[in-house]
């Protein structure tokens, strides 16, 4: 089938269970990416309904490549196929249910074709041609016979021969070693003998695009030894497919194994050997069925429908609330974890603000511990100049004393002079009061209010005759000593 947009954004998805509700399969398909649109056919679903398909419309284009992971997962009681959808337009109900029929068969890629022709052996034969085989310079296709189903064909297509691998590999390492190339569907592991040099295998990928890409890793290195990768003539056999009925079966199995074997299905119950009765009938008491009793068989019939399909209704339900129950589980696990996460987060909250107090209050500490220790370094330095300050004028009185005892005379002297030098200095005292007097009286004679700036004239004024004043007395003082 070929892709119309190479942007496409639409899933369809067929085989789905008819148990499944439309929201169960949005919340599916969900876990892919954002769903803007959804659409389940049938609507409205029949009894004569089999199965339904789904188209599933994406935000991006890249979920719609992570949808199609789903193929061949088993959802309810059917393996799902995904496939992207041929264009981004969602058909109606009658163009998706009829081309939902077609929907399983996988086809090779849009430049790959098949054609059948003659060899020179006037044989038919059907050959591939690949333009990626082609322009690698790739071995082509091996013809295959022209009766072929187009899906063996396409099979074959997609399978390696491998050959060169060591007896005693493990299936496991090849197919971890090939994934690397290309995914891989299946393997399928030769059984060699004695006489066998080596073990030789077949991998099957999932797209057509791997082949190309493994074929030019042949020869390559694996455990020690090159190996052969070639075009395979033949599919690999695949174990036989299980039909819907073994399908539920098993899931009834497993669903029974993990209650512990509770309850039994009704439709196992058999009789005990010792109470099934064998008769066997004459041939002449052979009575022809008469149309009462054949009325009889088949609305025993009937009732043996409406039994299964009750039955399967049951089963459903049960289901449905098996599948509830485990929701509800798991929301309040999640609950729970989200409760434990903000329990946590708020513990973390709490000892950083805890941490951040005791940090501030240490700094607090440590802070008036330094402006204690600060100012008793300077009481401790006002005190040490105190000390020495009194200890310096001690030092000064016992030298002026011991001046006085050594120099008598001179002291006399001194008393002299201040004796002579006193009536000047009563002189400039009787000036100095004068002068400030007069001075006072110059002020109060003024009745305007002084602005600052003659304010400080006035005391700079001051300042400057007492020093005026302070120097004729030294001067005096001088020459009276002189004298």
């Amino acid at each position: 089938m070929a892709i119309e947009d190479d942007n496409i954004k639409v899933l369809q998805v067929y085989n789905i269970s008819t148990a499944a509700k439309d929201d169960v399969i949005k919340q599916l398909f969900q876990y892919f990416g954002r769903v803007t649109e959804i659409q389940v056919y049938p609507v409205v679903p029949t009894i004569t309904t089999t199965q339904k398909v789904a188209y599933v419309r994406y935000e991006r284009e890249k979920s719609v490549a992570l949808a199609q992971h789903l193929t061949n997962t088993v959802f309810y009681d059917r393996a799902l196929v995904c496939a992207p959808n041929s264009s981004n337009t969602i058909p109606d109900e009658e163009t998706a249910l009829q081309s939902s029929a077609v929907l399983g068969k996988r086809v090779l890629p849009a430049g790959v074709q098949n054609h059948i022709k003659e060899n020179e052996h006037g044989q038919m034969q059907l050959y591939t041609v690949d333009p990626t085989l082609t322009n690698l310079g790739l071995p082509p296709y091996p013809p295959l016979g022209p009766d072929l189903d187009p899906e063996r064909v396409e099979e074959i297509r997609r399978t390696v021969y491998v050959g060169g691998l060591k007896k005693d590999v493990n299936p496991e390492d090849v197919i971890k070693f090939f994934n690397t190339i290309g995914e891989v569907m299946f393997l399928r592991m030769a059984n060699v003998t004695e006489h066998h040099d080596c073990a030789y295998a077949y991998i099957e990928f999932t797209a057509q695009q791997s082949v190309p890409q493994a074929l030019q890793n042949d020869g390559v290195e694996f455990q020690g030894q090159p190996v052969r990768i070639q075009h395979s003539r033949v599919a690999i056999v695949k174990p036989q497919q299980k039909t819907n009925d073994q399908a539920l079966e098993e899931v009834e199995e497993a669903m029974r194994r993990r209650d512990g074997g509770k309850g039994s299905s009704p439709a196992r119950r058999t009789r005990s050997p010792s109470l099934v009765r064998r008769r066997s009938r004459s041939p002449r008491r052979r009575r022809s069925r008469s149309p009462c009793r054949d009325r009889d068989r088949g609305s025993r019939r009937d009732r043996k429908k409406d039994d299964d399909r009750d039955r399967s209704s049951r089963r459903d339900r049960e289901r449905e609330r098996e599948r509830d129950r485990k929701d509800r589980s798991d929301r309040s696990d999640r609950d729970r974890s989200d409760r434990k996460d903000r329990d946590t987060k708020d513990r973390s909250d709490r000892d950083k603000k805890d941490r951040s107090d005791r940090d501030k209050d240490r700094s607090d500490r440590d802070k008036d511990r330094s402006d204690r220790d600060k100012k008793d370094r300077v009481d401790r330095d006002r005190s040490d100049r105190s000390k020495d300050r009194s200890d310096r004028d001690k030092d000064k009185k016992k030298e002026s004393s011991r001046r006085r005892s050594r120099s008598p005379r001179k002291d006399e002297r001194k008393e002299r002079r201040r004796s002579v030098s006193r009536s000047p200095e009563r002189k400039r005292r009787r000036e100095d009061e004068k002068d400030r007097k007069r001075d006072k009286d110059s002020h109060s004679s003024k009745s305007r209010a002084k602005t600052p700036l003659e304010d400080a004239e006035m005391s700079l004024r001051e300042r400057l005759l007492a020093k005026q004043k302070q120097k004729k007395r030294r001067e005096s003082d001088e020459m009276d000593i002189s004298d």
